[in-house]
């Protein structure tokens, strides 16, 4: 029985299946007219919205580049001062430059890296590491290891002065003995 009471109410409902299917039409198409309202309202909204948000993004994208040339300027700025302290302290210390040594060497304070050399170590499967701390470990004993030879270099110099005054000295003796004489 209750089968036939929907079906008693749907009929009452709709008369025919004309008008049903014409309901049923006139709702979606309701509902394709309320999406394309709100589809238009959120374009008409970015649309009102987009100047304000471009030119917000426009300002940032500037803000941004001048940001970045500020910091490269900044970078190319610290990199050009670590190279002439860099030369600085080669100057001090060895009394040379990459104009004035005694070996022709223009390129005097770079870093040296013997690539061949790394790349047979790699063709025979030895073990290269390539780090920083390592290679400013072997600088650093490098700049102790000329700081020693400096050392022994001034030891020397002196050593051999003062056997040349001792020689100067014997050799006076034996000429004041020989005019005495």
């Amino acid at each position: 029985m209750s089968d036939q009471k929907k079906k008693a109410e749907s009929e009452s409902d709709f008369s025919s299946d004309s008008e049903m299917e014409s309901s049923v039409s006139s709702a979606s198409k309701e509902k394709e007219i309320r999406k394309s309202k709100s589809r238009s309202r959120s374009k008409s909204k970015s649309k009102v919205e987009n100047p304000n948000l471009s030119q917000l993004k426009e300002k940032k994208r500037i803000e941004s580049m001048q940001e970045f040339e500020s910091n490269k300027a900044k970078m190319y700025e610290a990199f050009h001062q670590h190279a002439i302290d860099k030369a600085s302290t080669i100057k001090k210390m060895f009394k040379y430059t990459n104009e004035d040594n005694p070996f022709g060497d223009m390129n005097l304070s770079k870093d040296f890296i013997w690539k061949k050399k790394i790349e047979q170590l790699i063709d025979e499967g030895k073990n290269f590491d390539y780090s920083k701390e390592e290679l400013l470990k072997k600088h650093q004993d490098l700049i102790e290891e000329i700081h020693k030879v400096k050392q022994r270099r001034a030891e020397r110099q002196k050593e051999k002065e003062q056997l040349d005054q001792q020689k100067f000295l014997q050799t006076q003796e034996r000429e004041d003995q020989m005019f005495l004489e």
